[in-house]
């Protein structure tokens, strides 16, 4: 069993209160911008994919979107 006594509100509001700050710092730094914004495009790729799929068809212009979607995925000068 775990132990939580020393899991005492106050601690937990330390705790949150540090990772707020680590989170604000990390927000600043212009990786975790790219690494996002990669993110971001993963989730619109893989979206595009989705709703191309959904009736079993996949149309040129859901091609051309999941397309578009995918070449800005892997375009390594788009931050």
């Amino acid at each position: 069993m775990v132990d939580t006594s020393i899991l005492s509100p106050e601690v937990l509001g330390i705790i949150a209160t540090i990772v707020s700050f680590v989170f604000g710092i990390l927000a600043k730094q212009p990786q975790y911008q790219k690494v996002k914004s990669k993110f971001s495009q993963s989730k619109e790729f893989l979206t595009q994919i989705d709703d191309a799929l959904y009736d079993n068809k996949v149309t040129e212009e859901e091609f051309r979107k999941i397309f578009d979607a995918g070449k800005k995925l892997v375009d390594r000068n788009d931050a």
